[in-house]
């Protein structure tokens, strides 16, 4: 089921050249009064996060950082909040010392490293005719940007690509906001880009998806020339006529053999089987054309057995021989890991995360454990409203869980030492070792469900939530 119910998540689920860097201590007089240069802040520029779990692998580790580590986590407090008029579901991007989010008002945003912001603009909502009944009532931006230098009409660019609140896919001017392309890949209320961008090789792509099956339509992924947003190919889930197989999870590139993985949703009855719904799917990056697929099997459907999660690349050595894997978690609590190279033969391993429904979060991989965040679960005997878990990449078996303060839907995002998640309200740091909990931060806020994914930048932790509320974490 896509994306049906938002308001508790998703079912219940650049590099950027040094535009931004100014002289330090270039100053202006006007009036009488100090104006300090647009991009100037109280930090350096940041570590660059530019796209959605940071990577086209979506790994969400971030190698460089060394600021933030275990021997000081418990140190950590809240340093600025920022609000938007409607929720927050995207990854906030980080790119040279810029931060950039939407929301579901409808707006994407560019803020400094202190909170200030420097401009928004408005890429447009989706309300469906109220007799419908559909949930949400309405949304906006909810995907996460991905941030970089492309040649516009001849000249590089700083660019935000972002799906747009209206069906359309923007390409964004990062320096001011104004928009640079727009191009419509749906035409009605019953279709939604839930989905974050992914650009490879001068290509954007992006996943449509319907309104929270209100009603279901025939899933996509798109490709669009990033220069001008033509698009150059498209890939349709389903037979013609039938509906179902949505993709409002960012695609994920495996850059060595330019193939590209996208989870789908909805199973709908059609004249013909479809195989690729509640599936993982490979396609090439080229064009578009179907390279393998797994479906799951009957026996697991839990009848709502939607893939809301974005796929993970890692490594692991099974019996003996290396293999480059793939993984990520179904809604039906399952953990599915592949060979990448044949995601066909079915999973070389399972692992039973959640014994409930909407299991959506992500995964996360720093090169030696995954991490897996879920919902309901048993942990040493005691009923967990959520959890993460590191596993073993090779087995799946369990290293240690924890049992979280409530459930774990959004991406899951390491540093060396370090696992960030949200868990319902709480922002929560765990002991990449041990799962032992170092940091708790509560928002008492109504409807404040953590649910995009933490960005972790110079000893900084950056995150939004259902309430509108953008927090920025740091010691």
């Amino acid at each position: 089921m896509e994306r049906k119910n938002m308001t508790s998540k998703y079912g219940e689920g650049r590099s950027i050249r040094k535009y931004l860097l100014y002289i330090v201590g270039s100053v202006c007089l006007l009036a009488g009064i100090v104006f300090m240069p647009l991009g100037l802040t109280a930090q350096a520029a940041a570590t660059n996060w530019p796209t959605f779990m940071g990577s086209n692998a979506h790994t969400g580790y971030n190698a460089s950082e060394t600021v933030l580590t275990a021997s000081v986590a418990r140190q950590v407090k809240v340093h600025w909040k920022d609000h938007a008029g409607g929720s927050i579901s995207s990854q906030p991007v980080i790119v040279n010392g810029a931060i950039y989010w939407g929301s579901w008002d409808g707006y994407e945003h560019a803020t400094d490293l202190n909170g200030h912001q420097r401009w928004q603009t408005f890429l447009g909502k989706t309300t469906p005719p109220a007799s419908q009944g559909c949930t949400p009532a309405s949304a906006g931006v909810s995907g996460t940007a991905t941030v970089a230098d492309i040649s516009i009409k001849g000249h590089m660019t700083p660019v935000v690509l972002v799906s747009g609140g209206n069906s359309h896919f923007y390409a964004l001017d990062a320096t001011n906001g104004k928009v640079l392309w727009d191009t419509k890949l749906a035409s009605s209320a019953d279709y939604m880009l839930w989905a974050g961008s992914t650009l490879y090789k001068g290509s954007v792509y992006v996943g449509v998806a319907s309104y929270g099956d209100c009603p279901l339509v025939a899933g996509r992924v798109v490709q669009m020339n990033a220069s001008t947003g033509a698009v150059e190919h498209s890939f349709t889930t389903v037979a013609a006529g039938c509906i179902g197989g949505g993709i409002w999870m960012a695609p994920t590139i495996d850059e060595k053999t330019d193939t590209l993985y996208v989870s789908t949703g909805t199973l709908a009855p059609c004249k013909t089987l479809e195989k690729l719904s509640y599936a993982l799917i490979a396609l090439h990056t080229s064009d578009l054309s179907l390279s393998s697929s797994w479906q799951i099997p009957n026996s697991q459907d839990a009848k709502d057995s939607d893939f809301g999660s974005t796929p993970t690349l890692f490594s692991a050595t099974v019996n003996g021989k290396a293999r480059q894997m793939i993984g990520l978690v179904n809604k039906n609590g399952v953990y599915y890991a592949f060979d990448r190279t044949n995601i066909a033969a079915g999973p070389l391993w399972e692992a039973k995360v959640s014994t409930s429904p909407n299991n959506i979060a992500s995964s996360a991989w720093d090169g030696k454990r995954l991490y897996v965040g879920g919902t309901q679960t048993t942990i040493k005997g005691k009923p967990c409203l959520g959890s993460v878990r590191a596993v073993n990449p090779a087995t799946g078996a369990f290293l240690w869980e924890y049992c979280a303060p409530s459930k774990v839907i959004d991406a899951l995002t390491v540093v060396p030492g370090l696992v960030f998640t949200g868990a319902g309200s709480h922002v929560v740091v765990l002991d990449a070792a041990t799962g032992r909990e170092l940091y708790v931060y509560r928002d008492t806020s109504h409807a404040s469900t953590f649910w995009g994914g933490v960005t972790v930048s110079n000893g900084v932790m950056y995150m939004g939530n259902e309430a509108g509320n953008l927090y920025a974490f740091g010691l």
